[in-house]
């Protein structure tokens, strides 16, 4: 197998499979049932983070801890820098990036 392989893309899959161009169905189910399907996913991160801060907390030392913070602080700024980037990109008419 070449690596060309290896890096397929979705769409590729789409076409092999014959549902390019089609209408798919929207989705009718009740909220009841897609606000179950979030409240699980927003369940299982909420518990993931907060096992990572039990972790942190009982496992680091406070030097340490502090250093985890300054990297967490510097991924989230630069996580917001990045969404504002993408925002005001696409309100310049950007759409396809």
């Amino acid at each position: 197998m070449s690596w060309r392989g290896l890096l397929r893309l979705p769409s590729d899959y789409i076409h092999n499979i014959g549902l390019r161009g089609k209408c798919s169905r929207r989705d009718n189910r009740p909220f009841s049932v897609t606000g179950a399907a979030m409240f699980g996913r927003l369940f299982k991160f909420f518990t993931l983070c907060l096992l990572a801060w039990a972790v942190a907390r009982w496992f680091l030392k406070p030097s340490q801890r502090r250093n985890v913070h300054e990297l967490v602080s510097a991924l989230a700024i630069a996580l917001l820098i990045s969404a504002g980037l993408f925002c005001v990109l696409y309100w310049l008419g950007w759409h396809t990036i």
